[in-house]
């Protein structure tokens, strides 16, 4: 799997790795605020962003790699496995989902975790990390808060 996932990246060089995807729907970023972290990722550096997402995720990653330059998916269809893959090479992982966040902290990718304000929090164990929290809502991200926190992961590398 690494492998196959590896061939596909391999023109991209190094690329940020973007999962917008939760365990539920109060995880997950909305289309429009999934643009807005983009457009935001864009202004703050040029490193490929490549949309890491399951199968229900499949549709929303299609519609932001047609309307965005630079923004990718893999191909192959979506497994945990090539999520892992995607995670484990990303020079960046950004995400709301601590399955992600794990993959990231074992692999050792800095990562810009992002919490709905739950109870429980696990916190991130790379090396470089950045985490932002927001209300009960994910969508409810301040995107001057996640640029802070970009630039900070940004600048550690």
């Amino acid at each position: 799997v690494l492998d196959e996932v590896r061939e596909e990246m391999r023109s991209l060089g190094s690329y940020i790795a973007l999962n917008l995807e939760g365990s539920s729907q109060e995880r997950t970023f909305s289309l429009s605020i999934a643009e807005n972290l983009i457009a935001k990722i864009q202004s703050e550096t040029d490193i490929p962003i490549v949309i890491v997402h399951g199968p229900k995720g499949e549709d929303k990653a299609r519609a932001l790699v047609d309307c965005y330059n630079n923004v990718y998916r893999l191909s192959l269809s979506p497994s945990i496995k090539r999520s892992a893959a995607i995670i484990k090479d990303a020079y960046i992982a950004i995400t709301p989902d601590t399955s992600i966040l794990h993959m990231a902290s074992a692999y050792n990718t800095p990562v810009v975790a992002i919490y709905a304000d739950y109870k429980t929090r696990w916190p991130a164990m790379a090396d470089v990390s950045e985490s932002v929290v927001v209300g009960q809502k994910i969508d409810n991200i301040s995107l001057d808060e996640f640029a802070k926190a970009l630039k900070s992961v940004l600048a550690r590398i």
